[in-house]
């Protein structure tokens, strides 16, 4: 977990740690990552990658690619500022998914939300009683 979407991305899609990529905030830039991404990999292959997101994150890479899909929509400014439930994305999302049937592989990621650091999980919160299995995954019992 980094500080920001940008940071996450290039921890999931590089498979690695923000120690590792060298990616933690805006400060530095997604493309620099000397490990490459999995969607360079799969295009390389020929299996084409897409990226829909609910926040803008033309922020944390050079606006002139992609991030290294071949198809990337932002359907809104700013997570922190405007929440888009997925009650509301879903149609868009799907819509996406339906234009894609006919191809036989690609990678869709789907953005909704992403968790920042600080984070701390909400474990004051979870009764033992009410949520077993989650007080249980928690807790390791």
């Amino acid at each position: 977990m980094t500080n920001n979407t940008g940071g996450n991305l290039a921890c999931l899609f590089s498979g690695l740690s923000s120690t590792l990529n060298g990616v933690m905030s805006t400060k530095e830039n997604y493309n620099n990552n000397k490990y490459g991404y999995l969607q360079s990999i799969l295009k390389k292959n020929n299996i084409p990658c897409y990226f829909y997101s609910t926040a803008n994150i033309t922020k944390f890479y050079d606006t002139k690619d992609n991030i290294f899909f071949d198809k990337l929509i932002s359907y809104g400014p700013s997570l922190a500022s405007h929440r888009i439930s997925a009650e509301k994305i879903n149609p868009a999302y799907i819509n996406h998914v339906k234009k894609l049937k006919n191809q036989k592989n690609y990678l869709l990621f789907l953005h909704y939300v992403d968790t920042h650091a600080p984070f701390e999980t909400p474990l004051n919160n979870i009764s033992r009683k009410e949520f077993p299995k989650i007080y249980n995954w928690f807790f390791c019992i």
